[in-house]
């Protein structure tokens, strides 16, 4: 696999990923996964790094935050540099 490929060097470029996230509905609770637009900022063995802005957030104010592996769908690189 060449080194362009591997997720590691996604690192600071901008990425797409769905990520599972609580959904509520009319008392009831489960997950659903939403597609979010941010820079990817550190992999490690636990999880990512991200700052992220909602689609469906009409502010858009990125947030850094740490999402576990598990917790992430898919991620694709948006942009090449």
């Amino acid at each position: 696999m060449e080194e362009t490929q591997i997720p590691d060097s996604w690192v600071g470029k901008q990425v797409e990923a769905e990520i599972v996230r609580p959904l509520y509905r009319a008392g009831a609770m489960g997950l659903g996964a939403w597609p979010l637009i941010g820079k990817l900022e550190v992999m490690h063995d636990l999880g990512i790094v991200a700052s992220f802005s909602d689609l469906d957030d009409e502010e858009d104010v990125p947030v850094r935050a740490f999402y576990p592996y598990s917790s992430v769908l898919r991620m694709r690189l948006l942009e090449e540099s």
